[in-house]
């Protein structure tokens, strides 16, 4: 929506309503002659407002300066986004980039009109010295019609003061000058009500609203549902950037539903266990579902780095096109699996299941504990778990059994860097710095464990293209190469082990 509609001043009139001399304003030397308009504002949402119960406005409006398909969206921690499609031929569905951008809030309902707003009235510019525009007043009769949940006809007169180029006192001397006709009300957005819907109400359980950061005097609940509401919301926030396909959006995903499992598992004992034990297990199909782009995408940029590398008389065969022919048909069937997953009945009971977690939390006593402490102890217990799986993969060091070990230090280092970062409002720089330790952990084993998937790729193209009696060299230099760099990591993360125990 533009700014200045947003700067818009508005008046309830009391009948009969007679405008004020203009002329007689501050700094007002000429008024315009009146303009008439026609404007309208269809509202759209499911049948039981789930976009309007999320602070989100999808409306399409005509007439107007700000005439075309708008979607308000509340920001994650800023202000609320706002994205703008053109109309069409009229009666036209809704944009296809908005039903994209609201289908995981919407939790795959469709969307149909729910209320519309009839604005009919006149404009009057107010002119300063030299023609110059000061500002816009209107004389509107505002006629809204709601038809969920229940059908409700309202019509209201509005006197509106938009400032253009003048003083704020400008409208101190409107209101005065309107007190006998008008009662003044709150600042209103425009032709766009409050987030919450066209008749004002509010839409249950303020989602999309910043929570308050919790403090070590908080139950050490608010540490988990704190975190559990962020990383929800990023879910929601991302679902739209997954289904375009764009760059980084699956990671996000997947690493938001990893996030959710491991807190949950490192609190599972403040809350109803069989509650836990049904999220992590929806959480963990979600970003299997959705990841498998992500790991493809990766090897295709590890291989590509490497054979733009390698000297040209080295690379016999077409080593490149072979790789990018079998990633990219990989690639082809992993979308498909997580298109389908975002469109599953699985997917949306989980975003609902989040939701009531945080709105209605199962809590057990343990969850009234002080954070201060209780989140001390569970940072301790999950560095247990660290040094223990370390000690372990130390034990089988060299081993065929270290490439499993290596795996759960990684697995132990991912849950302690997220407790980690749960608990980092009230521990402070310790919790910090755990977090940090542990994702340098997490990252050399990260490519400990890429060179093994990537090895597993290479050993099975190379197979393929003996057995069709082509030259599988170029592909086991690939390999070679492949298991030095996991030899590094290995070594790496011993290094980063020593620093990080101490």
């Amino acid at each position: 929506m533009p700014e200045d509609l947003r700067a818009e001043h508005i008046f309830d009139v009391r009948p009969p309503g007679t405008p004020p001399p203009l002329d007689a304003l501050p700094g007002v030397r000429r008024v315009g002659s009146p303009v008439g308009h026609h404007l309208r504002t269809q509202y759209f949402d499911t049948a039981d407002l789930a976009l309007r119960s999320r602070g989100i406005v999808l409306s399409r409006r005509t007439g107007g300066p700000d005439a075309g398909w708008q979607l308000d969206l509340p920001g994650t921690d800023g202000p609320r986004e706002h994205h703008v499609e053109p109309l069409g031929a009229g009666d036209e569905p809704v944009p296809e980039r908005f039903v994209r951008m609201t289908r995981a809030r919407a939790r795959g309902r469709p969307l149909e009109p729910t209320a519309h707003v009839d604005v009919d009235g006149s404009s009057t510019v107010l002119y300063g010295k030299k023609e110059k525009v000061l500002a816009e007043f209107t004389d509107d009769v505002i006629r809204t019609q709601s038809v969920y949940p229940t059908q409700v006809m309202e019509e209201r007169r509005t006197w509106g003061i938009r400032l253009v180029d003048a003083p704020g006192r400008l409208v101190e001397a409107a209101e005065a000058a309107f007190r006998d006709g008008a009662d003044h009300t709150a600042a209103f957005q425009g032709l766009v009500p409050a987030p919450d819907g066209p008749d004002g109400s509010r839409g249950p359980g303020g989602r999309g609203r910043r929570s308050r950061v919790p403090g070590p005097k908080d139950p050490i609940s608010s540490v988990l549902l704190a975190y559990v509401r962020q990383q929800a919301e990023t879910l929601l926030s991302v679902d739209p950037a997954v289904r375009d396909d764009e760059p980084d959006a699956v990671h996000q995903m997947r690493v938001s539903a990893r996030r959710l499992r491991s807190v949950l598992a490192s609190y599972k004992k403040l809350v109803d266990p069989g509650t836990v034990a049904r999220l992590r297990e929806d959480l963990q199909w979600l970003a299997a579902a959705v990841g498998g782009t992500r790991d493809i995408e990766v090897m295709r940029e590890r291989l590509r780095a490497l054979i733009a590398a390698e000297p040209a008389e080295l690379l016999m065969g077409p080593v490149a096109q072979r790789i990018e022919e079998e990633l990219g048909a990989r690639y082809t069937a992993a979308r498909g699996i997580a298109l389908e997953a975002l469109e599953s009945d699985r997917y949306f009971d989980l975003l609902e299941a989040l939701d009531a977690f945080v709105d209605s939390p199962p809590l057990g006593d343990a969850a009234g504990r002080k954070a201060g402490k209780a989140a001390a102890r569970r940072l301790e217990a999950d560095r247990g778990r660290v040094e223990r799986a370390a000690a372990a993969a130390q034990a089988v060091a060299g081993t065929g059994s270290d490439q499993t070990a290596l795996h759960e230090v990684r697995k132990c280092a991912k849950r302690l860097r997220y407790t980690a970062e749960s608990v980092a409002p009230v521990l402070g720089e310790e919790a910090q710095r755990t977090a940090e330790e542990a994702e340098a952990i997490q990252e050399v084993l990260g490519e400990f464990q890429d060179s093994i998937v990537l090895r597993q790729l290479l050993r099975e193209l190379a197979v393929s293209v003996f057995l069709e009696g082509s030259n599988a060299f170029a592909l086991g230099r690939l390999h070679a190469l492949e298991q030095g760099r996991a030899e590094r990591a290995r070594e790496a993360f011993a290094t980063q082990w020593k620093r990080s125990h101490r």
